[in-house]
């Protein structure tokens, strides 16, 4: 980003690069100026303050080293599983367990590939120090797909109508506590219904 933004003291232009280089060496005397640059620009802090994201960039660091070809690769990866995870219209509380999924995943794969890595090679203590960190870190993975699972079981149940243009009514049924209302894929239920039934339907998303 190049765009510039002024000081209430000396009138004189950052860039947002500048500014944010500044703000990190602990210049407090751009604070306001840093205060309206973050409001002008959200995308700004929604990145660089999410410790959920900044947990997910360390274990990437540590799993790709300077090899930058895997880094990109795994970090699409990475985004492309958080999207899976969370849908396109997840809550807060199920973003928030998706991106921990996320970050707990590139944890436990790190300690796995290390272990690999160091088999046969290591002493006793590092593998068996390897071994914990990787069951801790599977241990903590699994309780947060359980803390997934009970988030979206424990949401209210939302029923979506959409009339077709055959004169069908498709309703989806997400965050659904019954087991029943989801596909093999972990999807909403679709079906399709006489659109003579709208009357009931409307009144059963109403309730």
């Amino acid at each position: 980003m190049a765009e510039n933004t002024k000081t209430t003291e000396n009138q004189k232009a950052f860039t947002i690069k500048e500014l944010v280089e500044l703000a990190k060496r602990g210049r407090e005397d751009i604070l306001p100026t840093l205060h309206v640059a973050l409001d002008e620009h959200p995308e700004l802090w929604q990145h660089y303050g999410s410790l959920a994201k900044q947990a997910q960039g360390a274990w990437l660091k540590l799993i790709a080293g300077p090899d930058l070809y895997m880094r990109e690769c795994v970090e699409r990866h990475t985004a492309h599983l958080m999207a899976a995870l969370a849908g396109p219209e997840a809550t807060a509380l199920e973003r928030l367990q998706a991106e921990r999924i996320v970050a707990l995943n590139l944890q436990t794969s790190y300690y796995e590939a290390l272990l690999a890595q160091e088999s046969g090679k290591a002493s006793s203590k590092v593998t068996e120090y390897l071994h914990e960190r990787s069951g801790v870190a599977e241990q903590r993975l699994q309780q947060a797909m359980l803390n997934l699972a009970r988030v979206r079981k424990l949401l209210p149940r939302v029923l979506k109508v959409d009339v077709l243009v055959t004169g069908q009514i498709e309703t989806t049924v997400k965050n659904a506590a019954d087991p029943d209302t989801t596909t093999e894929d972990g999807g909403p239920t679709r079906v399709q219904v006489p659109a003579n039934r709208i009357k009931d339907l409307l009144a059963a998303a109403a309730n």
